[in-house]
């Protein structure tokens, strides 16, 4: 507004697109490395960590590669009854290194004598939901159930993390550009007021 009332529309033009600049390269960036960061959590398991560790963001990955990981598994146990084979599949079909060391190291148990759920629970890559599911479907034998249940459980619980987002993610910008404002208009007033006390007026 100073600048519109004192240097006219074209420094007011100038000063609102490098503002809306600033916020697009940053949101950009931010974007780009939260790309860079799920490529990433594919292959290494510490950077899948990470990411689940995140408020928000980790709580929807978490749900999405759950429910991944959950979905093929009951699929492939109830068309080729070997858990094992579909247990590595399902993992890597996950897109969560966490899951694909967990099951790598679950199978490796199991072959060594292991109960499914002990192993599957001492490997820590899962959420608590899926040790159980394992525990639940190993006693019972319905593996394939459970995991179908657990998928439907982890979608929901997805849509529902996307849901807070969609709802949160235009308040915090509209937060961030609130903030930017107030602090341009304060830094402007106080360069005045230092500029009036400097005349001595």
């Amino acid at each position: 507004v100073p600048a519109l009332v004192q240097d006219g529309a074209e420094a007011f033009l100038a000063q609102v697109a490098g503002l809306l600049g600033i916020f697009y390269v940053a949101a950009a960036l931010a974007w780009f490395g939260f790309v860079i960061a799920v490529r990433e959590a594919k292959v290494n398991p510490a950077a899948d960590r990470f990411l689940q560790s995140l408020p928000v963001l980790g709580r929807a990955r978490v749900a999405l590669v759950s429910a991944r990981f959950c979905l093929l598994m009951g699929i492939l146990v109830k068309a080729s009854g070997s858990i094992l084979s579909a247990f590595n599949r399902a993992a890597a079909a996950s897109g969560s290194a966490l899951f694909q060391r967990g099951a790598e190291q679950a199978v490796l148990a199991v072959q060594g004598g292991d109960g499914l759920g002990a192993a599957v629970m001492r490997t820590q890559a899962f959420p608590e939901a899926i040790d159980r599911a394992f525990q639940v479907g190993e006693a019972s034998g319905r593996l394939d159930q459970e995991m179908e249940r657990q998928a439907e459980r982890f979608a929901e619980q997805f849509r529902g993390r996307l849901s807070i987002l969609a709802n949160w993610l235009p308040k915090l910008v509209f937060l961030a550009i609130g903030l930017v404002l107030a602090w341009k208009i304060i830094s402007y007033y106080m360069a005045q007021f230092q500029a009036i006390n400097s005349l001595g007026l």
